[in-house]
């Protein structure tokens, strides 16, 4: 009997990756280094055929998170979650009933169509791990997870199948189509990379009541061809405010990833604690929405974005107050970091786009007040003194948006950005310096 927390087979719808072959993937692309090239008997068309199957390659390694995370969103209280512990992701309950989730990116090919060598090498592993007590049949829902729709006569009638007679059913139906041999899925999978003939056979050779109990308990759930869609929807149906979806999404996925790389570095099973997520997410969803604060989801700069913006006016304008090269980093890290909380905040309604105008208009009125005052209280000392106590001042001044408290790096961020739109500066002289240094690069002379 399969176990009431699985669920409806049929409701829900419609390769095991090694971590090792990923990590060595990713440290690949890391490193600018592409797979070794074939000897030169290699026709133009392998290596086609190749360009297409490592983007799908590296889909279904990733495609493990997001359905883990999915699992996440629907988990329970004491469950633990898992990749690659005893399947592409897992789910343990308290009282020990699993679900062995094997992911298909299906980005190329059908991986359950009748004759895919893909479904039958996972129905024989299963077979296998079954057999050796590692899952169980009357405690483990089998789950094949495929990320976009698809189709297949047997894969779809053994999910169906939840009772023991609609389960031996099946079996003997699949047994006929299969051997036929002359199915439209089996013509098309015929030239695949492998055959499905060996595991057809180990699966079928397996202990009937382990086939019958693998069938009886199988699952077929088929994605809408978004894997991150269908995430993003299961948030929105969990009442998370539309403008906060995409932030609680980038959040939750980065926490999994950490989590689980965290433990696979100390050689530990990447498995998390339901309980662990639900607390994480419910604390970052509260603090988002409390609607007290706004809060930043932007990524840290590249090294790239950081020299690239070494020549711009707002960096000349600090080196006239002469700030060493960590002063002017902290300032383009602030800079771009508020560019992309600007942009963000914008696109998902969090913040209405006149609010920057009024909060830009209020930083330009305290530089002036602040300069002002210093050039009043600070007038024996030199322009240079009273251009860094300008500064120091507006880089500390911390002001509201809408009502709402901004990052640290927000409001001397702003004022970078205005900095290079020459509305404000720093050195008293910051106009006629910048102005003498463009000429003398022009090679022109004031007249």
């Amino acid at each position: 009997m399969i176990p009431s927390w699985a669920g409806s087979v049929c409701e829900d719808g419609g390769g095991r990756g090694r971590r090792q072959v990923f990590s060595q993937f990713m440290r690949q692309l890391e490193l600018g280094v592409h797979p070794p090239a074939a000897g030169p008997q290699k026709k133009p068309k392998e290596k086609a055929r190749r360009s297409v199957q490592v983007p799908a390659q590296f889909l279904g390694y990733s495609l493990q998170q997001t359905r883990l995370l999915q699992l996440l969103l629907d988990g329970q209280a004491g469950a633990i979650y898992s990749l690659e512990v005893f399947e592409d992701v897992g789910e343990e309950l308290k009282n020990g009933h699993r679900l062995a989730s094997q992911t298909k990116s299906s980005l190329t090919g059908n991986p359950i169509s009748d004759g895919s060598p893909e479904l039958w090498k996972t129905m024989a592993n299963w077979a296998d791990s079954a057999a050796a007590g590692h899952l169980p049949p009357e405690k483990t829902i089998f789950e094949l997870y495929v990320s976009a729709p698809k189709s297949g006569k047997i894969a779809e009638a053994f999910s169906c199948a939840t009772s023991e007679a609609e389960a031996r059913s099946a079996i003997v139906s699949a047994r006929k189509v299969l051997s036929t041999g002359s199915t439209t899925e089996q013509k098309v999978n015929a030239g695949g990379s492998r055959s499905a003939k060996g595991d057809v056979k180990r699966f079928f050779s397996a202990e009937e009541e382990i086939v019958v109990g693998i069938v009886r308990n199988f699952r077929l759930t088929i994605g809408s061809g978004s894997p991150i869609g269908d995430v993003r929807l299961a948030l929105e149906k969990m009442f998370v405010p539309p403008e906060l979806v995409d932030v609680v999404l980038q959040q939750a996925l980065g926490w999994i990833k950490q989590k689980t790389d965290s433990l696979l570095e100390k050689g530990q099973p990447a498995a998390v604690a339901y309980d662990e997520f639900k607390t994480e997410i419910t604390a970052f969803v509260r603090k988002c929405s409390a609607r007290e604060i706004l809060v930043s989801w932007a990524g840290k700069p590249s090294a790239e974005d950081v020299e690239g913006d070494l020549l711009r006016t707002y960096v000349r304008k600090l080196e006239l107050i002469d700030c060493d090269d960590d002063e002017k980093f902290h300032a383009i890290n602030d800079f771009l970091l508020a560019s992309v909380d600007r942009t963000n905040w914008s696109k998902a309604g969090l913040v209405h786009h006149s609010s920057f105008e009024d909060f830009e208009t209020a930083l330009v009125a305290f530089w002036k007040n602040r300069r002002r005052q210093i050039e009043i209280i600070h007038k024996k000392r030199n322009p240079l003194d009273r251009g860094k106590l300008v500064y120091s001042d507006c880089s500390s001044h911390r002001r509201t948006l809408e009502g709402l408290e901004v990052p640290d790096h927000f409001t001397p961020g702003s004022f970078h950005a205005l900095a290079d739109e020459q509305d404000v500066g720093w050195h008293p002289d910051y106009e006629a310096r910048l102005s003498s240094s463009r000429e003398k690069k022009s090679g022109t002379k004031k007249s």
